[in-house]
């Protein structure tokens, strides 16, 4: 499988600025740096005990929203024209197919504009990209980009099951808890180094602790109560309040957990097993017979999963479950990972990675190490669709720091 053409060192700088405007801290890859920075009180993390284990910690931007942020400087820009309820419909190409003529656009009460430009830069989801480039098609009747066949593959998404249960012993670090590291904005879990990954040629694998301090009809119970406070007259209200009572002290230490005063220790923690999916060009986006309300045809997605996904969410379990016990943190009830079960529990996250992946050369994919559509001279993508691979983190730093990236090279073209 062709690797990425863009190196750390090259992105570096941009994640850095992107880390700026979303107020988080650069230093991605020291947990220890990251918790003090929140102040959270760390226990030692599994990265001093175990040759193989490592903390994963993702940061949670705060009070972001990157539309009131910039609102004014957009607004006050003199070349800067925005356009709400505009959808694009088609991309259209000169007759050679070497460059982009104009875009199709179109509002839901039937009006229709032309967009012309010297460059574009298409910046949909996943899948809207590849829906776009495979409908367009008038001059090249593949699709734009699509001469080997890349455009709507390798779709990937974060993937994740939940299976066994963990049973906690007193030596398990707190900074581990989903909800108790959410006091302060992380988001603490626990992966594999690079080397024990490259050895058993895992993908990216990390593990997230959910705590259980009841019942899960209690939890139930108590969303109904809250729901229903102002309207208890029913039936149904005081039989949610007697099921809350017949487990008071699972619902107090629950209360008591959503503040940070101290770790309040749970039943049992419920194991999320979060992998990154293998590139497969059979998981991909595909365009259907039918048409939406603008008339433009209507994308399907087909995703699938490999054995090699299969593979390390069982292993990545069995070597967390052995590595705690070996380490006194608690003991494992394991359930046993099979392709059935992780077809019946496997979910995403709305990460739509691929589907325009980047390459060096036109025959391994859709764009070019500057994002630029092979063989189309003003067209660009952005977005988490031009990435090879997954990794185990949100797209949302990567997608930041190559759209910054991406907006200098368009600029110093248009100034040469």
């Amino acid at each position: 499988m062709p690797k990425w053409p863009v190196g750390y060192a090259e992105i570096a700088p941009y994640i850095a600025k992107a880390a700026e405007q979303l107020g988080i801290s650069s230093k991605f890859f020291d947990p220890q740096a990251i918790f003090e920075n929140r102040g959270v009180p760390v226990d030692e993390l599994v990265d001093r005990k175990s040759e193989i284990l490592q903390t994963k910690v993702f940061q949670i931007a705060q009070d972001i929203r990157l539309g009131p942020k910039y609102h004014d400087e957009l607004g006050a820009s003199p070349n800067l024209r925005i356009y709400h309820h505009l959808n694009l419909t088609q991309v259209r190409l000169r007759s050679d197919g070497k460059e982009v003529s104009h875009l199709d656009c179109a509002t839901l009460n039937g009006r229709k504009v032309q967009v012309r430009a010297k460059v574009f830069a298409l910046c949909c989801h996943a899948i809207e990209n590849a829906r776009l480039l495979l409908t367009s098609n008038d001059v090249m009747n593949v699709g734009i980009g699509n001469a080997h066949d890349h455009v709507g593959r390798y779709f990937m998404d974060h993937t994740h099951i939940f299976a066994s249960r963990f049973i906690p012993g007193p030596e398990f670090p707190a900074a581990y808890d989903r909800m108790y590291a959410d006091l302060f904005h992380l988001n603490a879990n626990v992966g594999f180094t690079d080397d024990f990954i490259r050895k058993e040629k895992l993908l990216q694998y990390y593990c997230r602790f959910n705590p259980v301090y009841m019942d899960p009809r209690t939890r139930e119970a108590m969303g109904y109560v809250r729901d229903g406070f102002m309207a208890p007259g029913d039936f149904a209200y005081l039989r949610d309040v007697a099921t809350m009572l017949g487990e008071v002290g699972g619902v107090t230490r629950f209360s008591l957990s959503r503040t940070n005063l101290r770790h309040i220790q749970p039943d049992y923690y419920e194991l999320e097993h979060r992998l990154e999916q293998a590139p497969n060009p059979d998981s991909r986006v595909v365009i259907s017979d039918r048409r939406d309300a603008l008339g433009s045809l209507i994308a399907d997605l087909d995703w699938r999963i490999l054995d090699e996904d299969v593979r390390s969410f069982k292993i990545g379990q069995e070597r967390i479950a052995s590595e705690f016990a070996a380490l006194g943190y608690g003991r494992v009830e394991l359930e046993e990972i099979t392709r059935d079960l992780v077809e019946s529990r496997i979910a995403g996250h709305y990460h739509q990675i691929g589907t325009t992946r980047m390459s060096d050369v036109p025959e391994d994919g859709v764009v070019d190490r500057n994002q630029r559509v092979h063989g189309v001279g003003n067209l660009y993508i952005g977005g988490s669709s031009v990435f090879p691979t997954a990794g185990y983190s949100g797209p949302t730093m990567m997608i930041v720091g190559f759209t910054i990236r991406l907006a200098e090279h368009i600029e110093k073209q248009l100034a040469a």
